[in-house]
């Protein structure tokens, strides 16, 4: 997921995030995770946010598979940063 720079700041990803995460749950999804990377500092902030946790065991089982993928988060309900 990204955001236009010009959009930056006005909410737009975490407005995203939570409708993703919402259909996810619709959808029961499990587990809900991400693979990102270190340098998405500002993206990675967010899923922290709205109760996403690093997470060495789906790092370990999906993110191998990608170069530049260096960070595994699985979300967990009810952990949201308010």
């Amino acid at each position: 997921m990204g955001v236009r720079e010009s959009a930056r700041g006005l909410k737009a990803g975490e407005f995203l995030l939570r409708a993703v995460i919402q259909r996810a749950i619709s959808l029961r999804a499990d587990p809900l995770f991400l693979l990102t990377n270190a340098r998405c500092e500002a993206a990675v902030h967010l899923y922290e946010k709205l109760g996403f946790h690093h997470d060495q065991a789906i790092m370990d089982f999906y993110g191998a598979e990608y170069g530049r993928c260096n960070v595994a988060m699985r979300y967990r309900p009810g952990m949201e940063v308010l």
